[in-house]
């Protein structure tokens, strides 16, 4: 990512912040039961379908599902009352545990511009495509499903605020225009892999917000590289979750090898590392957690214009114990944030 295109991350993270997604469209107001209604547009919708089974030979065994997620608040499944109407259609859709379901093709109701309509008031939920390969464990994603799920949003018109408007200009899902993910819960680390290479995403892309400042989805978002076309897209990302067991793997940098042999997760605490903390940066968790980042940048030596970055990340829990940390390095070009090398390339 050059310096333009961070400047175009900044105007995007603006219009992100400034609403939900706008419809490009005009839809017809229907309703179903409930107090407040919010809908989506059906013909939109299956613009998304289209798009994914366009997109089959990236993500081959991937299935693609519709989710609802809260604003605030999570989305209560079992008051959730989902709906696809129009003049002659009135159907309803049955939806998981996590509020997702399969959208239905039905001609009747494309034909007459049928809605989405959930018992939700209008902008306190947001519709989402997600796009996941089954059987894989629950906190890795594939690549390609990722890359897909992208290009998924877009057809369907289910970005949020101006990102419609600048993915025009610049392209969709593309190095200029960073696309965040949302995760399931609080993200402390996410790697990914593929034969040969692994990558520790470092902090940058994995920001405190991206695409709502919602309280709820705050230290949730994470940006793999799905524009990087030398990740394949078999490579998985895996999420480290701030509440999950484990110590997630690390590289190995030379500034902090010192510091690392200190660390004992479940042992150091925070008054233990006054001089390292010294030199950090840290960010409020839920349930009183701290994530502290310590951030190392030099010039390589013999390379213009390239410097070697080397981050330490340390969770420490409401007691000030030291839960799990993870070292990340990458080269980047100088000045800007795009990754040359990653820490772990054979």
């Amino acid at each position: 990512m050059n310096v333009s295109g961070l400047f175009l991350l900044a105007v995007a993270c603006t219009l992100h912040l400034a609403a939900v997604a706008q419809d490009e469209e005009p839809m017809q107001r229907v309703e179903v039961p409930g107090e407040f209604s919010s809908e989506q547009s059906y013909r939109r919708m299956l613009r998304g379908l289209e798009k994914f089974e366009s997109l089959r030979a990236q993500a081959p065994n991937a299935v693609l599902r519709f989710r609802m997620h809260g604003m605030e608040r999570d989305v209560k499944p079992q008051t959730l009352r989902l709906a696809l109407q129009s003049d002659s259609v009135k159907l309803p859709l049955e939806h998981d545990d996590d509020a997702s379901f399969a959208l239905p093709v039905n001609e009747a109701a494309q034909r007459e511009d049928a809605a989405l309509v959930a018992n939700r008031r209008t902008g306190s939920v947001y519709w989402k495509p997600q796009v996941i390969t089954p059987g894989l464990p629950a906190d890795t994603r594939r690549l390609g499903d990722l890359r897909v799920q992208c290009q998924v949003t877009y057809a369907s018109g289910l970005q949020h605020g101006g990102l419609g408007f600048l993915s025009k200009m610049i392209g969709q899902c593309g190095p200029k225009l960073p696309f965040f993910f949302l995760a399931e819960r609080e993200v402390f680390a996410v790697t990914v892999q593929a034969p040969g290479r692994e990558r520790h995403l470092l902090g940058p892309a994995l920001p405190e917000h991206a695409v709502t400042k919602s309280s709820r989805q705050r230290n949730r978002y994470y940006l793999p590289p799905i524009s990087e076309e030398q990740w394949p897209d078999d490579a998985l990302v895996r999420i480290h979750y701030v509440d999950s067991d484990g110590q997630p793997p690390s590289d190995n940098a030379a500034v902090f090898e010192q510091d690392v042999a200190r660390l004992v997760p479940g042992q150091t605490r925070k008054a233990d590392l006054p001089a390292l903390l010294a030199r950090g940066k840290t960010r409020s968790l839920s349930q009183g957690r701290e994530l502290w980042s310590v951030l190392e940048r030099a010039p390589l030596p013999g390379k213009e214009k390239v410097d070697s970055v080397a981050e330490l990340a340390l969770l420490f829990d409401s007691e000030g114990v030291l839960r799990k940390y993870q070292v990340r390095t990458a080269l980047v070009d100088r000045g800007n944030l795009r990754i040359i090398a990653d820490g772990k390339t054979k």
